[in-house]
């Protein structure tokens, strides 16, 4: 049997995660890439994962926390309002985003 497994640009559904800062800066990094709103639940406070939101909000979408939940309003998220980024010593943070910024078309340092 042959099936064949079409791309979608449409994602509907809900994603929980742990308090698990590799699987919270994943889930920031898929928020930053996305054109729709994404709500996060669970965000631990490690220094990454305080990196990794610290660069969402830098972006131009301004998250939000709504009773422990973390809103990111739909949008493009890949311009800044500064060209100067910074992870703090986030090394996870820096190798996870850096290939993601590279993709926006703004110049960022």
């Amino acid at each position: 049997m042959i099936r064949s497994i079409r791309p979608t640009t449409t994602y509907d559904g809900t994603l929980t995660i742990p308090a698990s800062k590799s699987y919270a800066h994943r889930a920031l990094a898929c928020a930053l890439i996305s054109d729709n709103r994404t709500l996060i639940h669970g965000l631990g406070n490690s220094d990454d994962e305080r990196a990794a939101l610290g660069l969402l909000e830098q972006s131009v979408c301004q998250p939000n926390f709504i009773q422990g939940v973390l809103e990111v309003p739909a949008g493009n998220k890949l311009r800044f309002s500064s060209a100067q980024l910074a992870f703090g010593e986030s090394g996870l943070s820096s190798r996870m985003f850096t290939p993601i910024l590279a993709n926006g078309e703004q110049e960022l340092t």
